[in-house]
């Protein structure tokens, strides 16, 4: 929510400025987006291809993949602590945790 109102003001500090060197205000106001764009980096058409090939796999076979994939949401989240500087402060251990562990941890 807030990389989409970060967006749309610098959308639209992009538009004053080019109102204020060509002394126009420019056709596009608001950028046409999807609003699936928020939700999912995937097209539709990439989306429905990935539940194809999803639903041929066997059990195991997802059970891997979904090794796999936690195994790299792992390795993402530590490199997004390591460049945020949350990964050293307490306040980040304590979202980590909440994020890795959720309402068990925040119930215990």
């Amino acid at each position: 929510m807030l990389a989409m109102m970060l967006s749309t003001i610098s959308q639209r500090s992009m538009l004053l400025s080019l109102r204020s060197i060509t002394g126009k205000v420019p056709s596009v106001t608001r950028p046409c987006v999807s609003i699936s764009r928020f939700f999912s980096v995937l097209s539709k058409e990439d989306e429905e291809s990935e539940k194809k090939r999803v639903a041929g796999l066997s059990k195991y076979q997802k059970e891997i993949e979904l090794r796999d994939l936690d195994k790299e949401l792992a390795r993402l989240n530590t490199l997004q602590g390591i460049n945020t500087g949350e990964l050293y402060t307490f306040r980040g251990k304590f979202k980590a945790l909440a994020r890795d562990y959720g309402m068990a941890f925040m119930a215990w």
